[in-house]
């Protein structure tokens, strides 16, 4: 993605969080190509630490709406953290991430499995009786070993830590862009 439209996104986040504090800001104008369906996560850190992050993993809305909505989520409704407070706004550092299509992995072993995974490359989708639970590949920071890894999405499914072992399972690849303290002046 370019550079001007990486931008363009971080913008319509930053400024539907601080719209929350300030009636009078105004969202930018949508522009063209961010009228496309994908799907995306933005995540907020503060001092290097997640503070939240929402997402979803199929591609229902424009970039637009889906960098809009999911920033609003994500700094006031990710039921991990408090809501976000006006004073930490400038402390924030936004980060959004756009999946590609997911595609599934076939395996008849775990090993196998495992195996076919690419540790800090792949996001992992995780699907079983009804439920479902995805990883982004920085996960795989906190979670370097591929069991771990696959038992801690299990748990985050609602499964046993072994439920990976017969779910379907899906990967797809990420392209990540952050906020710089240049970047963040002009929001």
């Amino acid at each position: 993605m370019e550079k001007k439209h990486q931008l363009h996104l971080l913008r319509i986040a930053r400024r539907a969080i601080k719209k929350r504090f300030v009636s009078t800001i105004v969202l930018p104008e949508p522009a063209q190509w961010s009228q496309y369906k994908r799907a995306l996560f933005v995540s907020l850190y503060k001092k290097g630490q997640l503070r939240g992050r929402v997402g979803d993993i199929n591609p229902k809305k424009s970039f637009y709406q889906a960098v809009q909505e999911n920033a609003e989520q994500a700094a006031f409704h990710d039921p991990r953290f408090p809501p976000l407070k006006q004073e930490e706004l400038n402390d924030i550092v936004i980060e959004i991430s756009v999946l590609s299509k997911p595609t599934i992995i076939e395996f008849k072993e775990p090993l196998e499995l495992i195996r076919k995974l690419k540790p800090g490359i792949d996001g992992v989708i995780l699907e079983r009786d009804n439920h479902l639970a995805t990883f982004l590949p920085s996960a795989w920071k906190d979670y370097p070993d591929p069991y771990d890894f696959l038992s801690r999405l299990s748990w985050k499914a609602h499964l046993p830590l072994e439920g990976w072992k017969k779910a379907k399972i899906s990967v797809y690849l990420v392209e990540s862009f952050r906020e710089d303290n240049i970047s963040r002046e002009n929001f």
